[in-house]
């Protein structure tokens, strides 16, 4: 079934840090369907801008739209919880975060199991068939530590993608990989994301041009341009 498509709209969007303005009234659509680019200088204000997007952290003034769903400094707290409970976003970080203590499968069984709801068999089954679209299923019982940074890069988005969200948010995936890996990660990417926005911060310009579509270029200032790249054309079914 198609997933429910997510636009994300910020409007006047602001935050600081003490006398430190980071985003300075942000205005922007993240589509439905987009794999944007977020690029900018270091202190421009990037990570912030993707951890208030994916809820993990408030602004002062402004209003950010989940589809019907208005959050403002106001309700940020209670909305917050809401919107994480429908699974609607997920998030990959640089250093990935999975769980050490447990094995690639059960690492994608115990989110079934305790957001989703699913009973062991049916949260397994998924498991395994997330797995063999990463090309790990050879690794259903390795842990973490045994695996390759790659494998366990593309163990995280399995992880993410397998609840299902209309929005993922990338922390420099591609970081830290050899060529190889990075390519075989951007192929993954592009079959797995077709209807799934993607928001991603990322230095690695190969790996750039042949996933995302659009970029956006933050600077210090909390201004921002957005570019389209004419390298991809992809619509949604």
């Amino acid at each position: 079934m198609p997933l429910e498509t997510l636009r994300i709209e910020a409007r006047s969007l602001f935050k600081s840090y003490g006398d430190k303005v980071i985003l300075r009234d942000l205005d922007f659509t993240l589509e439905p369907g987009a794999h944007v680019l977020l690029q900018g200088p270091n202190g421009a204000g990037k990570t912030t801008l993707f951890r208030v997007l994916s809820m993990l952290e408030s602004f002062e003034f402004g209003t950010i739209r989940f589809n019907d769903i208005e959050v403002s400094p106001g309700n940020y707290r209670s909305v917050r919880e809401s919107v994480w409970r429908t699974g609607m976003l997920a998030y990959v970080f640089q250093e990935h975060s999975l769980w050490p203590h447990l094995s690639a499968e059960e690492n994608l069984i115990f989110p079934l199991i305790s957001s989703k709801g699913l009973g062991t068999g049916a949260a397994r089954a998924l498991a395994e068939e997330f797995l063999e679209l990463v090309g790990l299923k050879e690794k259903a019982k390795s842990y973490p530590d045994f695996l390759s940074g790659g494998q366990q890069r593309r163990l995280a988005i399995a992880r993410a993608l397998v609840l299902r969200p209309r929005v993922l948010f990338l922390d420099e995936v591609s970081s830290n990989l050899d060529a190889e890996s990075r390519s075989m990660l951007a192929e993954l990417l592009k079959e797995m994301c077709r209807n799934v926005s993607v928001l991603s911060v990322s230095h690695d310009d190969a790996f750039d041009e042949s996933f995302y579509d659009e970029v956006w270029t933050m600077d210090e200032g909390g201004m921002m341009v957005a570019r389209a790249l004419e390298s991809i054309a992809r619509t949604l079914p």
